[in-house]
């Protein structure tokens, strides 16, 4: 982290006074939040395996399902396909994991076939589903709900790291939706993240909250915002921006942003398509896809036209680390 201090500011020494004052604002959020957190993630347990069996086997990959358990989050249920490269790639060294987030919802048939898919290629890859749909629904309790979902997403890859038929030092996310956001959390926070590719997804959590039209979601901040006495939505924005250790945009302070794969919707509501484009229009180096289509036919279509780019996104960002 010392050394994106540093870059920031050598940036920043040699910028135009409008755009050293962005960099020394970001520099500065990034100081207070970031680093507070991850000197708490720091001291988190290492996570313990609970019961897991074999669901199916094939020549090219096994479909494990189980659970681990840390202090915190407690019990983090997984689906994880171990890819047998002998088979798909020709090659028994360790491979690459992924870690997959789902959208809001929890894992779809979607997630299962994607993983099957980079399972066949040489990819491991870790579904994580937890959520605490509980702590969710209560505003006083955003700071440790986020910080919870950092703590089982970073449980997910110390487990799997310890795996021999994982190279650990090529990790990467992958997040639709309301994954992606909780992806991106992570991938701020984790420095073994050397990739992430996320789908229809945006780096400002309460600005999607207020403006999502998924039916859930409007449930979620009508009923934040009932606990909190009916706020404005002003008043509503500045709590959760208040009660969360960070928000991603805050910390965005890199001139690079290559190892980041963003693909937008421009008909997207759930997602507002403005907060993807702000998200995109962040990520200096990014690559970037964008579909005409809504928040649901984006992910479907990502699903069974595209996993190609994002196979070879993280192929090439996995290259320099062999």
């Amino acid at each position: 982290m010392k050394l994106i201090y540093l870059f920031c500011l050598l940036i920043c020494m040699s910028l135009p006074p409008e755009a050293n004052k962005a960099y020394g604002l970001c520099l500065e959020q990034a100081q207070q939040g970031v680093e507070s957190i991850r000197v708490e993630l720091a001291a988190r347990s290492y996570p313990s395996w609970d019961a897991w069996q074999s669901i199916e086997k094939t020549k090219s990959f096994e479909h494990i399902s189980g659970s681990l358990s840390v202090d915190g989050p407690g019990q983090i249920p997984f689906d994880f396909y171990l890819s047998n490269p002998q088979n798909s790639y020709g090659k028994n060294d360790p491979q690459p994991l992924i870690v997959l987030f789902p959208g809001f919802g929890g894992a779809s048939w979607i997630d299962h076939y994607v993983s099957k898919y980079f399972a066949k290629r040489g990819f491991h890859v870790a579904i994580s589903h937890y959520r605490d749909e509980e702590n969710d629904r209560k505003p006083e309790k955003i700071y440790e709900v986020t910080k919870n979902n950092m703590l089982a997403g970073m449980s997910i890859i110390d487990a799997f790291s310890e795996l021999p038929e994982v190279d650990t030092d090529r990790i990467g996310l992958l997040g639709y939706s309301f994954g992606g956001i909780r992806g991106g959390f992570l991938s701020i926070v984790d420095e073994r993240m050397k990739a992430a590719n996320f789908v229809v997804s945006s780096a400002q959590f309460a600005r999607t909250i207020i403006d999502s039209s998924l039916p859930a979601i409007k449930d979620l901040k009508e009923e934040h915002m009932r606990a909190l006495g009916s706020p404005t939505e002003a008043e509503y924005e500045s709590y959760i921006e208040s009660s969360l250790p960070f928000e991603p945009y805050q910390a965005h302070c890199s001139s690079d942003y290559s190892n980041h794969f963003l693909i937008t919707a421009k008909a997207d509501t759930i997602v507002p398509t403005p907060l993807q484009e702000s998200y995109a229009s962040q990520l200096p180096g990014a690559q970037t896809t964008s579909y005409q289509l809504g928040h649901i036919p984006s992910v479907l279509w990502f699903a069974m036209r595209d996993l190609s780019k994002s196979e070879q996104f993280f192929k090439s960002r996995f290259e320099s680390f062999k």
